[in-house]
């Protein structure tokens, strides 16, 4: 093993579960003071960042400020009884509105004018919803995103509009591993589903989940493919596809682009 290739494992591996909880906490407090917030709205799903996401926060902050609400796409009751399941024991609001409606009549207006999977225009209608609704009622919105998934453009861009801060965004999709250990919650995340996005490109390129991120580690401190190929010892095909991925979806992370 080369010393490159210990350094950029070990900056995934190496998680300090203390200092990103220390962290966790002042930078969300800060915000929250910052923007005359006391109340937070998280969109809830069964994915582990969402999970996560529910649980640490609920452990950080005072429970009574924090509501849950859950988007059913299609009648899902295994996902509705462990929500609230988790609702109950985290004791906090868990609010469910179905989007169905919305998201079929827009479909029916948009056909043949653009072309727009179902499941886009759901998260669309989704972070519409989200954004009146802490408009009006004063909340400030949480998002589940994690520095893998928000590289990789794992995300709407019409639910992440809504969204005020993603406070796992500097945390490697491979180290949720490390948070859910700390948390005592395991019969809960162990549950939850992993991010499908992460998990098709896993099957694609044939690696593991804390490799892609060492990948998305060395492409962020200037490494070349070729030496990430090396030090990880994958095919830097691999490293191309995953750093093709962060490139195309610079605009996605940054829209719209702003003179200051």
């Amino acid at each position: 093993m080369t010393r490159k290739k210990y350094n950029i494992l070990r900056r995934i591996r190496e998680f300090d579960y203390s200092e990103f909880r220390r962290g966790f906490k002042e930078e969300l407090i800060t915000h929250l003071n910052t923007f005359n917030k006391d109340k937070i709205l998280m969109r809830i799903d069964d994915t582990i960042e969402s999970i996560i996401l529910a649980i640490i926060t609920a452990n950080t902050v005072d429970r009574r400020i924090i509501s849950l609400i859950y988007f059913p796409h299609g009648y899902k009751s295994r996902i509705t009884r462990y929500l609230h399941r988790l609702s109950s024991y985290l004791d906090t609001t868990l609010i469910t509105i179905d989007p169905s409606t919305i998201v079929s009549s827009l479909e029916s207006y948009v056909k043949g004018l653009v072309n727009i999977a179902k499941g886009e225009l759901y998260d669309d209608v989704i972070g519409l919803i989200l954004r009146k609704y802490a408009d009006e009622e004063g909340y400030f919105i949480l998002g589940e995103y994690t520095r893998t998934s928000w590289m990789l453009g794992g995300f709407n861009e019409g639910y992440i509009k809504s969204v005020d801060y993603l406070p796992l965004s500097r945390v490697y999709y491979s180290q949720l591993r490390y948070i859910a250990r700390e948390l005592r919650s395991m019969p809960l995340i162990r549950k939850a589903r992993n991010n499908s996005m992460i998990e098709k490109l896993l099957k694609r390129l044939k690696i593991t989940d804390e490799v892609i991120d060492g990948v998305i580690y060395g492409i962020e401190h200037g490494y070349t493919d070729h030496e990430i190929s090396v030090e990880l010892d994958i095919d830097e095909n691999a490293v191309f596809e995953i750093r093709r991925l962060v490139n195309d979806n610079y605009l996605r992370r940054n829209r719209p682009l702003a003179m200051y």
